[in-house]
């Protein structure tokens, strides 16, 4: 049995002068697209708690919210 993991992280998907103009829009697609081609089996991405309208434009792209996130800063 072969168990291969990749991942890839991108964050500040789009910067605010460039919101709301369907560049977030296309780069999830081609990420989705690029897992698919990958055959990975989720696609999975974090956002923090505070940041109300980007959980509202990853549902409209059908994700949905599924666990809590921890972490601890170490100064």
């Amino acid at each position: 049995m072969e168990l291969t993991i990749r991942r890839a992280t991108r964050e500040d998907l789009v910067h605010r002068d460039h919101r709301d103009q369907g560049v977030g829009r296309q780069l999830v697609a081609r990420a989705i697209e690029e897992a698919k081609a990958r055959r990975a089996g989720i696609v999975r991405l974090t956002s923090h708690t505070s940041r109300e309208n980007a959980h509202r434009f990853y549902e409209r792209l059908g994700f949905t919210a599924e666990h809590i996130g921890m972490k601890l800063e170490l100064a």
